[in-house]
């Protein structure tokens, strides 16, 4: 049904830090509109402008999945949530981390040593757990656990870096999906996943995300739909003259995100017109 790995899963973390979700209050962000329209997550209720640290790492972990992968298997995202095990009602985010907690422990995949890939428990003075994030890198020898967080000062994406003696204290532990192995055998095509470059939200066009529809006006050559707002970005499909797509509100420069037949990246503004 499909395959992780641990370092695929690292990448696809390290790969948006310098995101910042949009919005006045900084949290309305492109993992959860993604995310509420895929089939599984959608009974999980909206998770969308609500902080977003769990929901980052549930996208990357569902971005991770090899063969078949995340844009053509309708299981792909029950498949994310085999190894994340994001599944969870609430929206409260403090009691979907303690959901997380519980149930990794009750999978005895709780563990004080981190290992790359793992999900860190971040919990108060008090022990309450209140938030989330993937150990990307650790250096034993320079005290060094780099933890990638999503919706971290003022709604980022960055990584942040703890002491060992942190575990126990900031650290409450460190849980382990189940990936298959730290690196794929053959390694796979690169994920192709939106860049950050100067990623913009327009909440006049899209305050809650569901989109106004644009044609293609090439004259007659198909247009790309790219992974990132730039001709650089790899092409991850070409959409025909006339063709329907839904502008997701964001927007970099001269190219708004959209979604086309399921799949979501970015195309030059100049070919789509209402």
């Amino acid at each position: 049904m499909g395959s992780c790995y641990a370092k695929r899963f690292i990448d696809i973390c390290k790969s948006q830090w310098g995101y910042q979700a949009e919005g006045s209050n900084h949290k309305h962000n492109k993992f959860a509109d993604e995310l509420d329209r895929v089939d599984y997550f959608t009974g999980c209720g909206p998770k969308q402008d609500l902080d977003f640290c769990a929901v980052g790492l549930c996208w990357a972990m569902w971005r991770s999945i090899i063969d078949p992968d995340a844009d053509t298997d309708p299981d792909a995202a029950k498949w994310a949530a085999h190894y994340f095990m994001y599944q969870s009602d609430s929206c409260d985010m403090a009691a979907v981390v303690k959901y997380l907690y519980q149930y990794f422990a009750d999978n005895n995949a709780v563990t004080d040593n981190p290992e790359r890939g793992d999900i860190v428990i971040f919990q108060k003075s008090n022990g309450i757990m209140y938030h989330c994030g993937a150990v990307t890198d650790w250096d034993w020898d320079s005290d060094s656990i780099e933890v990638t967080e999503f919706n971290t000062n003022g709604g980022q994406v960055l990584p942040h870096y703890y002491s060992f003696k942190d575990i126990g204290n900031k650290i409450k532990c460190f849980c382990r999906p189940r990936y298959d192995g730290f690196e794929a055998p053959s390694a796979p095509d690169p994920v192709p996943v939106p860049d950050n470059q100067d990623l913009k939200f327009d909440p006049d066009i899209c305050k809650y995300c569901p989109g106004i529809t644009l044609k293609v006006n090439t004259v007659n050559d198909p247009l790309n739909l790219r992974a990132g707002p730039n001709t650089k970005s790899p092409i991850i499909c070409r959409m025909p003259k006339g063709a329907s797509v839904t502008w997701r509100g964001f927007y970099s420069g001269d190219f708004y995100k959209v979604e086309y037949k399921k799949m979501i990246g970015f195309a030059h503004k100049d070919y789509l017109t209402k």
